[in-house]
């Protein structure tokens, strides 16, 4: 009975460690990883795991591939690895324009990656002026955004507004003299240089959060100020009015009180 337990005991022991094989290859990367056009990295670089273990990718930053940032492949009793669900070709992760999360409702963004074309790569900030439907002009505004990447040593600049790096990730917008403020939705650009003319998207700095101080002229404050100014001007022009009768009556009056012996004697 005793060797019989002994056996069922190292049975198990065998069947908990020693069957539990670890899968043939290391978890499968992109070509030229880390520096692979795909952008996802493992979030453990190790080597092979245990059967049933499972590997996770995902994309830097807040960047994504079809709204995912995360995928996970499993090694099999066969000492393979499987993605659930299947991993056809390798994700390219990017930006997404989602401004959902961001405390910035009047603006929205479009990005440029770096594909050889000529255009310069980059973000294309659309401010909307226009707020709860009414047609209040801008009178001046700050964005504030945080980017999910270092932007050092990328040259980032702005074509048409003022552009000041708070931080390493941060950057700060406002307007310049080539800045419209008289329109409804103005246009803003951040431009990226980069040392090749093709960069894969996940190089891309994204903007993980944005806030926007806006402020906006009031009609009803220019025309009280208005009709300020119109008051004091009419008083101003009352008190001279008065001051010059005042003058006269002081002057003519006297010359009038001399006597015609006053001017013999």
């Amino acid at each position: 009975m005793k060797f019989l337990q002994t056996f069922v005991i190292l049975f198990q022991y065998l069947q908990g460690n020693l069957m539990a094989l670890p899968c043939v290859e290391n978890p499968p990367r992109p070509e030229g990883y880390p520096n692979s056009t795909s952008g996802v990295v493992l979030s453990q670089d190790k080597g092979p795991v245990d059967e049933g273990d499972q590997v996770v990718y995902q994309c830097p930053g807040v960047k994504k591939f079809n709204g995912k940032n995360e995928w996970t492949a499993s090694c099999r009793p066969s000492g393979q690895y499987e993605f659930d669900p299947p991993l056809l070709v390798w994700p390219e992760c990017q930006c997404e324009t989602d401004l959902a999360r961001t405390q910035c409702p009047e603006a929205t963004f479009t990005m440029t990656y770096a594909r050889g074309s000529g255009i310069s790569p980059g973000l294309d900030i659309v401010l909307n002026l226009t707020r709860f439907a009414t047609d209040e002009p801008i009178s001046s505004f700050i964005i504030t955004i945080l980017m999910d990447m270092v932007l050092q040593p990328l040259d980032v600049r702005s074509p048409n507004a003022g552009l000041i790096l708070k931080d390493s990730k941060t950057v700060v917008l406002s307007p310049h003299e080539k800045s419209d403020l008289e329109q409804k939705v103005i246009n803003i650009g951040i431009e990226y240089t980069f040392d090749a003319k093709e960069v894969p998207a996940w190089r891309h700095p994204c903007i993980a959060a944005m806030e926007c101080n806006v402020e906006y002229k009031s009609e009803i404050g220019d025309k009280i100020w208005i009709i300020v100014g119109g008051v004091v001007g009419i008083i101003v022009i009352v008190f001279i009015a008065v001051f010059c009768i005042g003058y006269c009556l002081k002057k003519y009056g006297s010359q009038a009180n001399i006597s015609p012996m006053d001017d013999v004697s």
